[in-house]
């Protein structure tokens, strides 16, 4: 099983960080996408993290769920702009899912 967390700078490193350990903990995979498309993603209390992929390059196709920490940032994900892919993954497209 693999989740895709979307964060922004300004994400709660909490909901993020701790969402990510307690899924790790059970087996299940989680890869962090950048949803501006950065190289460092920076927490709202300074943790800063290495996204493993671009929001571009997200298939839903590889992954059984997704997760949005909340932050500062939040309404990037349902603002479309100039160079960004606006963050919509169509849900229940997956076999069985």
């Amino acid at each position: 099983m693999k989740f895709v967390a979307l964060l922004a700078d300004g994400y709660e490193d909490i909901e993020a960080l701790g969402t990510t350990a307690i899924l790790r903990r059970a087996g299940i995979a989680v890869d962090f996408a950048s949803v501006l498309e950065k190289d460092v993603m920076v927490g709202s209390f300074g943790t800063r993290v290495l996204p493993d992929l671009p929001l571009s390059s997200v298939s839903v196709s590889d992954y059984d769920g997704v997760f949005i920490p909340g932050g500062a940032q939040w309404k990037t994900l349902g603002v479309s702009q100039p160079g960004q892919r606006r963050a919509q993954l169509p849900l229940g497209q997956r076999g069985g899912h």
